[in-house]
């Protein structure tokens, strides 16, 4: 695999921010960290100035879209930072590290081997075999779903529809260089909008199970596996306790989504020692169930 580097997308809690940048660069020292900011454009100075030191580059998104439009548009922002940052700076394939996702192993031995023409996302499917449940292909959004068909194919030809979860992605030059061509970008949502695209221009999906996020739509999965659960583009948050439950296991997961805590990067060996991790996990459980009783009995 060529060179990877960390495209690091934030728009707010700066506290988190910094936590997730200490960790990154400590799990992943020479391994260049770019940053993508995508907030409100009267805090990008202060953002700057605060997480500069641990970045290798500062971009701030500034077009003035609304914050539904960058959650609809993830990929359009990312394309934007390509052109006015990336496509100078040194990677082939850039990994996006979410504010909100936390990473805890290099990605030296987390992610698989990536030729030049292939990508990793988490859990692509045809939008065939969600679409019955899946809220982004049907009812109010189906017009802009049918659109996007149609400019894609009308563009590049016939092609299967794809959706993924937006939750893990590493993504090659030729993907981010491929939307400077769409004749109309903001046709259709991010979640079959990437991988669609990436289909039509002759890219390849690398499959491993470690990325694999739960998709409620899909009628073959009624339950999550135990991975899926840490992994997911709801808001419900994983908590302290699970991850430092997973990190007892010698096959647990090491990456989390959402996770908006702060995590003990302070203890070195908060990551390597199984022993501490079980006894937090346990001692942070019964904080949590102690807590949640005592609002009940308010």
């Amino acid at each position: 695999m060529g060179r990877v580097g960390i495209l690091f997308w934030f728009y707010r809690d700066l506290p988190v921010c910094r936590n997730r940048l200490e960790i990154l660069r400590r799990e992943n020292p020479d391994v260049p960290v770019f940053g993508l900011y995508g907030g409100d454009l009267r805090h990008a100075a202060q953002y700057e100035e605060a997480l500069r030191p641990r970045l290798d580059d500062f971009w701030a998104f500034d077009r003035a879209e609304s914050s539904r439009w960058k959650w609809l548009h993830g990929d359009l922002m990312i394309a934007a930072w390509y052109e006015a940052r990336g496509r100078a700076l040194e990677w082939d394939h850039v990994f996006v590290a979410q504010w909100d996702l936390l990473v805890l192993q290099p990605l030296a031995e987390l992610l698989p081997p990536l030729d030049t023409d292939q990508l990793l996302l988490s859990t692509v499917l045809p939008v065939a075999a969600v679409e019955p449940a899946w809220v982004w292909s049907r009812g109010g959004h189906e017009p802009d779903y049918r659109r996007f068909l149609d400019e894609l194919t009308a563009q590049f030809g016939p092609v299967e529809p794809l959706s993924c979860v937006f939750v893990i992605a590493c993504l090659p030059r030729r993907l981010l260089e491929a939307y400077a061509t769409l004749e109309h970008p903001e046709a259709g949502y991010v979640e079959y909008r990437l991988p669609t695209l990436a289909s039509a221009i002759g890219l390849r999906f690398v499959e491993d199970d470690r990325f694999s996020a739960w998709r409620p739509a899909d009628p073959n999965q009624s339950t999550p596996t135990r991975r899926q659960r840490f992994l997911n583009g709801s808001r419900r948050a994983v908590r302290l306790p699970t991850v430092l439950t997973e990190l007892t296991r010698s096959d647990g997961a090491r990456l989390f989504h959402p996770y908006h805590g702060l995590f003990p990067v302070s203890v070195p060996w908060a990551l390597r020692a199984p022993g501490w991790a079980g006894y937090v996990a346990v001692r942070e459980g019964r904080r949590v169930a102690s807590a949640q009783l005592a609002r009940l009995r308010r």
